[in-house]
């Protein structure tokens, strides 16, 4: 899968199917620029890390951190707004 496929999977499940364009392109450039700062980590951890388990552990710190900030986010709009 692309970058390109992810975002427009991400965009379609979280945003509303019209949202004014440079809302889109602005969403857009947050989700690129994020993917792109979280690749050049872990490319970064595969170059500078020479024990496997050590790596290994970076990286699942890493996507612990992710899934934790998705579910937080996932209550957060399914609570009932006053």
């Amino acid at each position: 899968m692309t970058l390109q496929e992810l975002w427009k999977q991400y965009r379609d499940h979280v945003s509303p199917r019209e949202i004014p364009a440079d809302q889109n392109r602005e969403t857009h450039q947050a989700f690129m620029s994020g993917a792109f700062a979280a690749l050049t980590e872990w490319v970064r951890i595969a170059r500078e890390v020479e024990d496997v388990e050590e790596a290994a552990r970076r990286l699942g710190k890493l996507l612990q951190e992710g899934e934790e900030w998705c579910r937080l986010r996932a209550n957060a709009l399914n609570q009932p707004r006053n």
